[in-house]
């Protein structure tokens, strides 16, 4: 033993003994699970349901989770422990030859794995599980949950076998001869292949006969949606009567069988609704002992019967023939009243009693009145019951197909019976959905987290685009993010991340599970926040434990879903299902200073835009020190349209890691609120490193006008803008590319002074256009006065002139005379005018081919004369020029005109940030705490019964907790991932042979490159004594 163990041994306090517990009854399982049974899970949406290939389902023929029940309700991650459904199977009946046959899958199943005749010990006769975009997935480094793995709170891998196997393994496909999935649009879906052939597996009492010789593919599916299918998985079963059989099936039913445990087993309830097909369980009180006071309900449903074989009317005697049968019969039966031979069951499937009588209803339906109005026949007795819903009789000769359909459906409402409300109408939605070859309106896609961060009393959330990217069938409107008082609600909105387009408050039609009822009530609660991803919070919107702000190391869970809406649709929005995240804030590994965390300020360091670049630090967790620049790129792309293609060119901002050359995230260059981002897609802004980052740069237009006069009265301004929806000048006049257009780039366009003069020996020759004659050039006018670029005030550049005319006879304010001079008409005469950027040479070089008005604008305008200074003039309006004549010779002026100085290529935006630092201190590593400690039985860390948790906390980076006995025999390590910056660790209580400790006392020491180590102690006391392994 080392010396710091024996220090500790003699410190220890005495060892309690706590008294062992005994092991509660299970329930029954029948003969013991064939090995070769393998099995999964369907969690798309809020059921997790476990799937064989053995006609079983809703049942963990592995108890990998602690118990066989297989339908957990709400699906929750970290797993709970709530299930409704402990057993459920499919069952078939039949007469053949005068002897009734009849297979169960009842805890035992009397299937076998494969298809007839194979060999069930493959393992191409597994369970297949497949996923939408399934490849996409797995190229992406797709994480699942282990479920059935040795902790099924861990993520592992997604791996392509399954998909790539699916087709040779008889999986169903689509019309394009890839897997079903990709037509069908589910979320996940399995397929395996099981029979009744092995006669050796006709063991259950409740069955026990020959072989039926019936091959079936079980195809289950679910979407993850959050409206109605969202609660809903389907089955399909795809039959196949042997064709080597003897002879027909006669009279054959199949049924859905189910022991429901809804919570706790013993407070059950069933019932049916034969209008709708659905059978169901129901909670007895409002006091379940998982569920509480809101117990769910759930149920089976036909949505496709087998083939009406024989032409039955159904309902009876009422003249409808339909194409398959619904459910047929619902029965219902205690435990220890469980069925003990062929003949029991099939007297059930078909609608009778246990002994072959009628029913006492007269009907073949018990318990079908409505529990939520207190009519009809209702169950009565509470008890752990079993339910079994039927279709029948039908025939299948040798060789025959058949295909039945069914789903399973769950709803929680408010109370017990508002639950069957809820499930009702979950149950006529999915229905729906079915009818209609699932071809229902899709929602946007799921958003994901890409960045979790957990600081002190504070938490911070950044989500990937993926609903803007793919908003589904409506326009993408916005994300709504929530907190959960579990990791499965109940939820309470704390924001809303909506367009900014004055869609708000967005009211529907919707059902309300209280009532019962439709009406228009609101859905969606947008402000025209505008578009962001990413979220700060600090306060608690459950106040725990009277604490309205974030408490450091208690979990909360928060959500992000993404919304859509067509004003014109029913339903007009369509919300995706939340994405679900557990954060603890922290005070960080131990001996972390948050206060290091700093943004320095941006520097302009190169070019001279009039451009800037905000920084707001959101995330310190994130920081990282670091040299960082904003700098400007020429892209450009091409649109197709048809036929028709554009080239369409921008100038873009990228943001740099300067000091790793990394870029973090780009967007457009002038854009002052929008920002479209490949790293982060965060609109408003990308963050980076957890620095909130804004380019911003002034949009492409002009910025200011100015206007000199040049004689000695310094008189008035005599033009004004026509109001023609350019950005100065009263709408008259703006840059090129806002009018007709420039084949200039923005960092083209320049400051400019048009110098207007009666002196001749300064006017310009300029190209002219003519608006009566399509825009044709008519050749060289005159403009009195000359334009020139002022880029370097000391060297102006003179530069070539445009201008368009107009004729028309009949209007005399309109005369193309060949020189620019506007009238104080409405319109100005239409006489634009264009500062193109070419050197001055008299426009020879503009024509037809090389288009003025669309050339190498720098500015146009749209000018008239200004009417409070036309006083003087006979006729303003007059188009021969004389009242413009008389002012420019009396009042010769400069006009000026300056744009915006957009981001280019020129400019880089720097800055530097640094991040949080760690103190090292062997006094760091006294803050480490077990706990609980003591540890009673239980921890409010555990979220299942099987689960025990102890946290170390405050532990600094890359920490190594090592767990003693008093004896000094090592029992477990704990260590951090290399280079994690994790704060706690957890321990299971459990050695290193996996095997739970005994009650007790232990020692912990904590080690920490840099820290040094310490140790502390921990009491244990579990419910039962453990042996200790040697």
């Amino acid at each position: 033993m080392s010396r710091k163990l024996v220090a500790v041994t003699l410190a220890m306090l005495t060892v309690v003994a706590v008294g062992t517990a005994e092991r509660p009854v299970s329930k029954r399982s029948g003969q013991e699970t064939d090995i070769r049974s393998t099995l999964t899970t369907i969690d798309a949406n809020q059921l997790d349901l476990f799937v064989t290939n053995e006609g079983n389902f809703a049942y963990d023929i592995s108890n990998i989770r602690g118990k066989a029940d297989g339908l957990y309700f709400p699906n929750t991650y970290p797993l709970s422990d709530k299930t409704i459904i402990y057993d459920a199977g499919l069952w078939m009946g039949g007469i053949r030859g005068g002897d009734t046959l009849v297979t169960v899958a009842e805890y035992s199943s009397e299937f076998s794995q494969g298809p007839l005749g194979g060999d069930p010990t493959s393992p191409v006769n597994r369970v297949y599980k497949i996923y939408k975009d399934h490849l996409g997935k797995v190229a992406n480094g797709f994480m699942v949950q282990d479920k059935n793995g040795d902790d099924p709170n861990a993520f592992v891998p997604l791996t392509a076998t399954d998909y790539n196997e699916w087709i040779a393994g008889g999986g169903p496909v689509g019309s394009d001869g890839t897997p079903w999935i990709n037509e069908l649009g589910a979320d996940q879906m399995t397929f395996a292949y099981y029979n009744d052939g092995v006669a050796a597996s006709h063991t259950n009492d409740a069955g026990a006969t020959d072989p039926i010789g019936i091959q079936i593919r079980q195809t289950t599916f679910a979407f993850n949606r959050s409206d109605a299918l969202g609660n809903v998985i389907f089955m399909r079963f795809d039959m196949v009567y042997d064709p080597a059989a003897s002879d027909t099936l006669h009279n054959a039913y199949v049924s859905l069988w189910a022991d429901p445990d809804l919570g706790g087993a013993g407070d059950d309830f069933v019932g049916c609704d034969p209008d709708i097909g659905l059978g169901y369980c129901y909670n007895a009180t409002n006091n379940d002992n998982a569920y509480g006071s809101a117990p769910p309900a759930v149920g089976f449903d036909f949505f496709q019967g087998p083939t009406n074989t024989y032409g039955l009317e159904w309902p009876p005697a009422s003249g409808t023939v339909p194409a398959t049968l619904p459910m047929t019969s619902f029965n219902k039966y205690i435990n220890g009243t469980d069925p003990h031979s062929k003949i029991d069951t099939y007297n059930y499937m078909s609608g009778l009693q246990l002994d072959g009588t009628p029913l006492p209803n007269g009907t073949t339906f018990q318990v079908a009145g409505d529990p939520v109005t207190g009519t009809g026949e209702l169950d009565t007795d509470p008890a752990d019951r079993r339910y079994m819903l039927s279709a029948g009789p039908f025939y299948m000769a040798p060789g025959d197909t058949n295909v039945v359909v069914a789903a399973i459906v769950a709803a929680q409402g408010t109370n017990r019976l508002s639950s069957v409300t809820f499930m009702r109408y979950v149950d006529t939605f999915a229905q729906t959905a079915f009818d209609n070859n699932f071809v229902v309106a899709q929602p946007p896609a799921i958003p994901e987290f890409s960045t979790v961060s957990e600081m002190p009393n504070k938490v911070s959330l950044v989500w990937n685009g993926a609903s803007q990217d793919s908003p589904g069938d409506y326009v993408f409107q916005g994300y709504n993010i929530w907190q959960g008082a579990t990791s499965s609600g109940p939820w309470i909105r704390i924001g809303t991340y909506d367009e900014v387009d004055g869609v708000a408050t967005i009211f529907d039609s919707a059902f309300d599970p209280e009532t019962g009822e439709i009406y228009s009530q609101p859905q969606q609660f947008g402000s025209d926040f505008g578009v962001r991803r990413y979220i700060e919070i600090t306060s608690d919107a459950f106040t725990w434990n009277g604490n309205t702000g974030l408490v450091n190391n208690h979990t909360y869970y928060f959500a992000v879903s993404a919304y859509s809406y067509d004003p014109n649709a029913v339903p007009n929005n369509l919300e995706s299902a939340k994405v679900v995240v557990a954060v603890t804030p922290n005070a960080g590994p131990n001996g972390t200073d948050w206060n290091t965390a700093f943004v320095d300020s941006v520097i302009h360091s190169a070019g001279s835009s009039d451009g800037t670049v905000e920084l707001d630090l959101i995330d310190e967790a994130q920081l990282k020190t670091a040299n960082y620049a904003v700098s400007y790129y020429d892209t450009s792309w091409v649109e197709i349209d048809g036929a028709d293609t554009t080239t369409v060119e921008q100038t873009w901002w990228r943001v740099t890691d300067t000091t790793n050359n990394l870029q973090k995230a780009h967007g457009v260059a002038q854009a002052d609120t929008d920002y479209p981002d490949f790293a982060h897609h965060v609109t408003g802004a990308p963050l980076v490193d957890g620095t909130l980052v804004k380019p911003l740069g002034p949009p492409l237009q002009g910025n200011s006008y100015g206007w000199t006069a040049n004689d000695a009265d310094n008189s008035a301004r005599w033009l004004t803008g026509v109001a023609g929806g350019l950005e100065l000048f009263f709408g008259g006049l703006g840059l090129g590319v806002n009018f007709f257009g420039s084949t200039l780039s923005p960092s083209d366009y320049t400051a400019v002074d048009v110098n207007l003069t009666a002196d001749q020996t300064e006017w310009s020759n300029c190209q002219v256009y003519r608006r009566d004659a399509g825009y044709a050039a008519s050749g060289i006018g005159t403009f009195p006065g000359s334009a020139w670029d002022m880029s370097d005030p000391a060297n102006p550049r003179r530069l070539n002139i445009c201008f368009v005319e107009h004729d028309d006879p009949n209007d005399p304010s309109y005369t193309a005379d060949g020189t620019w001079n506007p009238n104080g008409s409405s319109l100005g005469g239409r006489e634009y005018l264009f500062i193109m950027d070419s050197d001055y040479n008299g426009g020879v070089d503009y024509d037809d081919d090389n288009w003025g008005p669309g050339a190498d604008v720098q500015w146009a305008a749209w000018i008239l004369l200004r009417s409070s200074q036309t006083g003087d003039c006979a006729d303003p309006n007059d188009a021969t020029g004389g009242c413009f004549e008389s002012l420019l010779a009396a009042r010769p002026a400069t006009f000026s005109m300056v744009p915006n100085y957009v981001n280019t290529t020129n400019d880089v935006f720097t800055w530097s940030t640094t991040a949080t630092t760690a103190h090292m201190s062997s006094k760091t590593l006294d803050a480490v705490r077990a706990v609980p400690n003591p540890y009673y039985g239980r921890s409010a860390y555990e979220t299942k019964a099987d689960v025990k948790v102890v946290k170390f906390t405050n532990l600094p980076a890359n920490a190594t907790v090592k767990i003693f006995n008093v004896a000094g025999d090592h029992i477990q390590t704990l260590q951090t991932s290399p280079g994690s910056s994790t704060y706690e660790l957890q321990w299971n209580l459990k050695n290193s042979n996996n095997i739970y400790v005994a009650s007790g006392v232990y020692v912990y020491f904590v080690e920490a490159p840099g820290y040094g180590e310490s140790f502390g102690k921990v009491a244990v006391f579990l419910e039962e004594e453990r042996l200790k392994d040697y």
